[in-house]
Formats: structure tokens, C-alpha cells, sequence
């Protein structure tokens, strides 16, 4: 049917397919400009690492950075708030594997491990800017100590997790031990971090095996 001139075009239903494909630009861009940015990050450090170099690489003008980003600190802890994230993704990975606690932590820190190993200086960087901001650490954490409560849960139910104690006060104890251990290395780049992080996970497996019936009794 042929629309009269007087009959009003449907605005809104225009503009949607137009302003998600200009939203999905700018996220795909947001991201390049990331990817890139992670790339130097990775093999020349933060600190070396200049916004017209991040620019170049992502083919970008220094003033589309900056509209995306106000500086590169805020780019990095943009990056530093999705490490938290990635620690979730492998918790909830373990969690899902038909497997003991103990082999569950010990996987964990494996994979971890490797992980810190091949991205050395970027995740460095990133776990350093990320405490540089403690109200974005303390945004991001309760999400890590919930994922680590239903771990421990799981553990519980399994029968190989002491039960003596709440699963969210373990959840938090596994975070300080490992985030003590990690926090050595941030700030000494010739600490051993994974034989530490090994003998982190065969302390916290001791710790966290049932108690003997009598001692579980006796704390409730």
C-alpha cells in the first residue's frame, strides 16, 4: 500500500535495525581497539605501551581512543575488570567436571597457572591496576566468592568438603590464600609462582578435608 504524504513515517521502528548495527560498530571497535591494546600490553609491558601505538595497531584515529576510552588507565581497568570474570568462567568449568574437590583445585590452579604464565606482563598489569582501584575490586569480588561458595557447596554435598564450617567462610578463605600468593608475585617477578600456587592448592585441600565426626561435632 503507497504511503500519502501526510501519513507519518514509523520513526521508532526505523531506527532500531539502524541503531543496533551502530551499537554493534561500536562495541566491534570498543573491542579491536581492547584486542590490540592487550597485544602490546602483552609484549612490551603497560608503562611502554603509548595510546598512539594502541591506535596505530587498531587503525584508528587517537581521538576515536579517546572516545571510547578517556585514557589509558581506563582502558586497562576496563580489561582488568573482566579477569574476574574469566576466574569465574573456570570455576564454573571445574564445577561441571565429574571429578573429586581436591582434583577440582587442583585443575583450577593448573589452568590458572598456564594462563599467568603465557600472559605474564598483561596480567601483571592488569591485577596491578585493578587494585589500584578498590571500589571496582570490591564491585567485582562478590561474584568470585559466590562462585566459590557454590564450589565449595558442591564439595559439601559431594562428602569430600568439611562440613564444619559455613561454605561461604571456606569460599573466602580459598580467595585469600590464592590472592596472597598471587600478590607476592605482582610484586616480585622472581617469586616462584607455580611451585607456590601448587603447594597453596595441597595446603587448601588439608584444610578443607572432612574433620572426624567428633571435631564436627563439637563445633556446631
Amino acid at each position: 500500500m503507497k504511503r500519502s504524504p501526510e501519513q507519518p513515517r514509523p520513526v521508532a521502528a526505523e531506527r532500531t535495525p539502524r541503531d543496533g548495527r551502530r551499537e554493534r560498530k561500536k562495541r566491534a571497535l570498543r573491542q579491536r581497539i581492547q584486542d590490540e591494546a592487550a597485544r602490546l600490553f602483552l609484549r612490551q609491558g603497560f608503562d611502554a605501551t603509548t595510546v598512539e601505538q594502541i591506535s596505530e595497531a587498531a587503525d584508528v584515529a587517537q581521538a576515536t581512543f579517546f572516545n571510547h576510552f578517556p585514557s589509558k588507565d581506563d582502558l586497562i581497568q576496563q580489561m582488568a575488570s573482566q579477569v574476574l570474570g574469566l576466574v569465574q568462567v573456570l570455576i564454573e568449568e571445574q564445577r561441571k567436571r565429574d571429578a573429586s574437590t581436591a582434583e577440582r583445585i587442583e585443575a583450577l590452579v593448573d589452568r590458572a597457572t598456564h594462563i599467568i604464565h603465557h600472559t605474564q606482563h598483561l596480567t601483571r598489569d592488569l591485577l596491578r591496576a585493578l587494585m589500584r582501584r578498590p571500589e571496582e575490586h570490591r564491585r567485582l569480588l562478590p561474584g568470585v566468592r559466590a562462585a566459590l561458595t557454590e564450589f565449595m557447596r558442591d564439595g559439601q554435598a559431594l562428602g569430600d568438603v568439611r562440613v564444619d564450617r559455613d561454605a561461604g567462610f571456606l569460599a573466602e578463605m580459598l580467595i585469600a590464600v590464592f590472592y596472597g600468593t598471587i600478590t607476592h608475585w605482582i610484586h616480585d617477578p622472581a617469586y616462584p609462582l607455580a611451585p607456590r600456587m601448587r603447594e597453596a592448592a595441597d595446603f587448601l585441600c588439608e584444610a578443607l578435608a572432612p574433620r572426624p565426626a567428633s571435631e564436627e561435632r563439637s563445633r556446631r
